[in-house]
C-alpha cells in the first residue's frame, strides 16, 4: 500500500466535481422573472419598480403643467396689475372695444393656446420616452 491509502495497481477513486449553488434572495429572483428586465411587467403587477416607474412619468406631467401654470399666472395676472398700476389706461377704447377686452381677446387667449399647445407637445413627448424605455427593457 502505498501512504495515500490507495492499494498499488487498484484505480484511483472519481471525486465527483463540487456542485455550484447560488445563493440569492427570493425576491431577487422573482424580480428577474427569466433573466431579463421587464418594465412591463413591473409596471402591470405595481411591483415597486413599477410603481417608480410611474410616479417618474406623473412627476414628469406635473411639471410641465406647473411650468404652464405659473406662465398663466403671470400673463393673466399682469391684467390686473396693469388694472391697479394705471387706471386710465384700461378705459382707454380701441375701435369701440374696451382696451382690456382687447388685451384678453388680441393678448391672453393667444398666449392660452400657444401654452396649451406646448403642454400637448410636451406630455406626449415624454410618454413617448416613457413608451421607448417600457418597450426597449
Amino acid at each position: 500500500m502505498s501512504g495515500d491509502g490507495v492499494a498499488p495497481g487498484a484505480p484511483e477513486p472519481t471525486v465527483p466535481p463540487p456542485v455550484r449553488v447560488v445563493v440569492t434572495h427570493p425576491r431577487t429572483t422573482a424580480a428577474r422573472g427569466s433573466g431579463r428586465y421587464a418594465p412591463r411587467r413591473e409596471i402591470s403587477a405595481m411591483t415597486p419598480i413599477g410603481t417608480v416607474f410611474v410616479r417618474t412619468l406623473v412627476r414628469s406631467q406635473l411639471g410641465h403643467a406647473a411650468s404652464v401654470l405659473a406662465g398663466m399666472v403671470v400673463v393673466i395676472g399682469a391684467l390686473p396689475l396693469l388694472a391697479a398700476l394705471l387706471p386710465g389706461v384700461l378705459s382707454v377704447r380701441i375701435l369701440g372695444v374696451p382696451l382690456a377686452w382687447a388685451l384678453l381677446a388680441g393678448g391672453a387667449f393667444p398666449i392660452l393656446f400657444a401654452a396649451g399647445a406646448w403642454y400637448v407637445r410636451a406630455a406626449e413627448r415624454t410618454e413617448q420616452q416613457f413608451v421607448d424605455l417600457v418597450e426597449r427593457g
